[in-house]
């Protein structure tokens, strides 16, 4: 096929009226210059992941008999927002009342009132627009899912926190709603990735106070050292969801993961601040965070029982001498989380 694919989905319907028939299309899929996404959908083998989704949502909605809005994790592709663990395999249609329906294997099917300004036209469909769409996923999934939605979109400044707020009352008493208003007001645009929505998440379950976000270093003079992704100015301390800065190399190494070898940083010298540093694990779940502090039981006696944050700090406790900390930083890696992991000894027993 010598013309370029049209942008997104190709169809079947669409491909007939170009004069393709059946067979050149079975043949242009054997070729491997089509692929074909569901049955009479197809798309250019080159597409991204990110453009597969949402040639899927296309198709299926095309194939739709009655219309309906994209909504939830389906709105959520459409507008670019980041989803985590969040199942893709339907895709989500709201209709308005009294319209009814049964969900698919290719649809999972909606019903609740939508106001004309809470949807908007996305690649020619009918979409929830990005606050009832965060709103919708606030109500139904599982807080830190949500709340990685609901940071981007704020990060975005696609919506604002007063625009979800307002959403949510519409709402009146829909279920859901006080689980969104949680997530709500836990959001943060000041969150600049998946990474560091999950990291704030499992600080919180962890019972660690709030850290401030992208804080910035500063010398004496003024001059700026680096950012870092979390602070906690009471403690001087600082946190790297991957071990890396923006900028400088004085918070943590830029261009290495964080492991027990590079847990102590050159500001501990340079800028009496202390770094911990965590990184994504491999495995698919998380319930708590797997991070550390480097050296806190170095501090002045008696600040780990002071200070709220050094007294979750498994090392703040241990009373291991500086000999006994360097043999345990030569024998391996720490004890990784389910989900996020961090270099460093284990907690003393």
């Amino acid at each position: 096929m010598t013309d370029p694919l049209p942008p997104g989905v190709l169809l079947r319907a669409s491909a007939v009226r170009q004069g393709f028939d059946d067979g050149e299309l079975a043949r242009l899929v054997r070729s491997k210059q089509l692929d074909r996404l569901q049955r009479g959908a197809y798309i250019d083998p080159h597409a991204d992941r990110a453009a597969r989704a949402r040639a899927v949502i296309l198709a299926t909605v095309a194939g739709l008999r009655l219309p309906g809005a994209v909504s939830h994790a389906s709105a959520a592709a459409l507008h670019g927002l980041p989803t985590w663990r969040v199942d893709s395999a339907r895709v989500h249609v709201t209709r308005t009342p009294p319209s009814s329906g049964a969900n698919s294997g290719r649809v999972h099917l909606h019903v609740a009132r939508l106001a004309a300004e809470e949807t908007s036209v996305v690649d020619g469909v009918l979409t929830t627009d990005v606050t009832r769409t965060v709103v919708d996923l606030a109500r139904t999934l599982p807080f830190e899912s949500a709340v990685v939605t609901a940071d981007a979109a704020l990060a975005l400044r696609s919506t604002t926190a007063a625009q979800l707020d307002d959403a949510l009352q519409r709402m009146g008493g829909a279920p859901g709603t006080r689980r969104a208003a949680r997530v709500i007001a836990f959001a943060d645009r000041r969150s600049e990735s998946v990474g560091e929505s999950r990291s704030r998440v499992m600080l919180a379950r962890a019972g660690l106070p709030p850290p401030d976000l992208q804080v910035e270093v500063r010398r004496r003079d003024g001059s700026l050292v680096g950012r870092s992704d979390f602070g906690w100015s009471s403690s001087r301390t600082l946190g790297e969801f991957d071990g890396r800065t923006s900028t400088g190399d004085c918070c943590a190494p830029v261009s290495r993961p964080a492991t027990r070898s590079t847990g102590r940083s050159c500001g501990r010298t340079r800028c009496a601040i202390w770094v911990g540093r965590w990184s994504a694990g491999p495995g698919p779940r998380s319930t708590r965070p797997a991070w550390w502090l480097p050296d806190c039981s170095e501090r002045s006696p008696g600040a780990a029982a002071t200070d709220p944050l050094l007294r979750r700090c498994p090392r703040s406790r241990s009373g291991a001498t500086a000999r006994e900390r360097r043999e345990r930083r030569k024998s391996g890696p720490g004890p990784a989380g389910r989900g996020l992991r961090g270099g460093g000894p284990p907690a003393s027993r």
